[in-house]
């Protein structure tokens, strides 16, 4: 639930699910209310004692690593169930942004804090113009543009700069006019009643905007604070609600077992939650209960060996595995391990009986995933442009934080489902990736991709290489078409692409396609259910088939990468999915690694077979 202060009276603003707090309505997001817009607040406001913590140690020291952190937890956003206990209000907090609003009769724009609009009912968070023209009451919304640049900052558009050409003392009044024509830029227009200045939005858009706009004052509504250094990047004109004001900076793990032994594992798992404060064997029956009900997970041993290994725990002569830089290699592990996890509680694998599969030389197995637990945690986010799985975010100046200063936990949601683990044979693709055009494929790849770090402004390259390409294609394309069979749409789907050279100490070729829901139980098995062979060849084939030729050829099949557009022969209509199944955001995709195209060029690691 968000919660805003107006007035100093606590307002109840709106309700939004958890994983929209982290997908969509995150820390400097705006949420779009029916007759308000407000922003949620930096983490450091939020009520951390109302959090529940999310335990995976894995994914923690993942983030201290990659992203520059110091956290110690990752905590879920306060829900119902948290306010129940704790018998007090839970939320997040809010403010109102944009500050400028507008009255719906007469146009006028003012900012909230000059006292021309109010609210008229105590606990309601909505606005009037009072006497509006002398006609009574008006309702007042939201101005709809905001101003923004790629490193992170926004504000409320400067409409006093703007209707002046620069800085004026007019102390007239703004108004905001819709022309009779349509509703598009040019006859928009904002003036001002007391020197009579007049201007055309049209003009805020544009190569031109940049010379009609001031710079970026660094502002971060969300921390209540701006930038103490200037901010150079260009400034941007965008509207209300627009889909690139805030893009989020995730990372995930699966929950997968971190131990051998079953009993250091269950004891690692909820360590910090449970077994912490525990000092006498008796105290562990009631511990025991809480893990039951909360977690549904069973104690591997009696008492009195679980009470041996947490002292054991406590004492520090417990043996982790070999940590790892990259978080997706214990899964690999687990998942190509040749006994299949089965008796963990939230990763469960199986493998279907396959004989003579029609794929064989490129596919080694198929994994059914019955059950799996995935928990996601929000870093920070970015604005104008996704920087989904490119960012670096010890260098990246677009890259912004959830608070102001260094706190010691992220906010995370976790996430039931199933899925299905397709490994590709090493041999095939350690061959596949040698020949001579397909590193030429790979070095032209490589070179825009360098080309569009230099655009950007960014010194890190993190090329995933050309097996990631192919991986990443094949993963969009079954993606799309599984989305045909299973019954889930193709943006209820997601992907983990597990790809590194097998020049690496853990050579890995394979992909996760999964979906996912915020209930404990999980999803229905319809997407498992497709892990049988005859299905999976079915799936194979038609997805080969529908990528060799696409409604776009010959443009598509004929696309090579450039600065401003990191992928080759796909589009919209042959290899896109939604950004949100994406670890790329639709970038690194190439069609023609998979089948043959009408490019002509023999770089597939598949022959097509009608």
């Amino acid at each position: 639930m968000a919660q805003m202060k107006i007035n100093k009276e606590r307002i109840i603003a709106g309700s939004v699910r958890p994983s929209q707090l982290l997908w969509t309505y995150g820390p400097g997001s705006t949420v779009d209310l029916p007759n308000a817009s407000v922003m949620t607040m930096g983490i450091v406001q939020w009520q951390k004692e109302k959090c529940f913590s999310i335990e995976l140690p894995r994914l923690i020291e993942s983030i201290n690593r990659f992203g520059n952190f110091h956290i110690s937890s990752l905590r879920q956003p306060p829900i119902s169930e948290a306010e129940l206990i704790y018998k007090a209000d839970c939320g997040i907090p809010v403010r109102l942004f944009p500050q400028w609003l507008r009255c719906t009769r007469c146009g006028m724009l003012s900012p909230f804090s000059n006292g021309l609009f109010a609210v008229p009912d105590k606990g309601s968070l909505r606005f009037i113009h009072k006497n509006c023209s002398g006609k009574g009451e008006a309702l007042a919304v939201p101005a709809r543009f905001l101003y923004a640049c790629d490193h992170g900052h926004i504000d409320d558009f400067p409409w006093h700069w703007f209707v002046h050409w620069g800085k004026s003392n007019c102390k007239g009044t703004l108004y905001f006019r819709e022309g009779k024509q349509s509703l598009q830029t040019e006859n928009l227009f904002v003036e001002c009643d007391g020197c009579g200045a007049k201007r055309s939005m049209a003009q805020a858009f544009g190569k031109n905007a940049i010379n009609n706009l001031p710079g970026c004052r660094g502002c971060h509504p969300h921390l209540n604070c701006y930038d103490t250094e200037p901010c150079t990047a260009e400034t941007h004109t965008i509207l209300l609600g627009a889909t690139n004001a805030w893009f989020p900076v995730t990372m995930s793990a699966l929950d997968i077992p971190e131990f051998k032994d079953d009993v250091e594992n269950y004891v690692t798992k909820f360590w910090d939650s449970y077994f912490k404060e525990i000092q006498e064997i008796g105290e562990l029956s009631y511990a025991i209960r809480l893990i039951r009900k909360v977690d549904g997970a069973e104690p591997p041993c009696d008492n009195e060996i679980l009470f041996g290994a947490i002292q054991n725990y406590r004492s520090g002569n417990h043996k982790r595995k070999t940590k790892s830089d990259d978080v997706k290699i214990p899964e690999w592990h687990s998942m190509t391990a040749k006994e299949p996890q089965s008796n963990y509680p939230h990763f469960l694998c199986s493998i279907p009986d396959y004989k003579n599969f029609q794929y064989r030389n490129q596919i080694e197995r198929i994994v059914k995933v019955d059950r799996l637990k995935e928990v996601n945690a929000l870093l920070g986010f970015t604005r104008i442009e996704s920087m989904n799985g490119i960012y670096d975010p010890q260098h990246c100046k677009q890259f912004a934080r959830l608070s102001k200063s260094e706190l010691d936990w992220l906010p995370a949601v976790e996430v039931h489902g199933e899925g299905i683990f397709i490994q590709f044979k090493e041999e095939t693709v350690s061959h596949w990736e040698s020949q001579p055009k397909v590193l030429e494929r790979e070095e032209y790849l490589h070179l825009q991709y360098s080309k569009w770090l230099e655009n950007h402004g960014h010194s890190t390259d993190r090329f995933p290489g050309i097996r990631y390409v192919m991986l990443h294609t094949f993963s969009h394309l079954l993606i799309r078409q599984i989305s045909l069979e299973c019954g889930y749409n193709s943006a209820s789907l997601r992907e983990r692409v597990y790809a590194s050279e097998p020049s690496s100490h853990h050579p890995m070729a394979g992909i996760l396609i999964y979906t996912a829901a915020a209930d404990s139980d999980g999803t229905l098995g319809g997407l498992v259910d497709l892990a049988k062979q005859e299905s999976m060849e079915t799936i194979i084939r038609n997805a080969l088939i529908q990528a060799s030729v696409c409604s776009s050829d010959p443009i598509c099949s004929e696309h090579l990468p450039e600065a401003t557009a990191l992928h080759a022969a796909a589009c919209h209509a042959c290899a896109f999915v939604s950004e949100t199944s994406c670890e790329f955001g639709n970038r690194f995709l190439d069609r023609a690694l998979i089948v043959p195209t009408f490019h002509g060029e023999t770089i597939s690691i598949f022959e097509l077979e009608v």
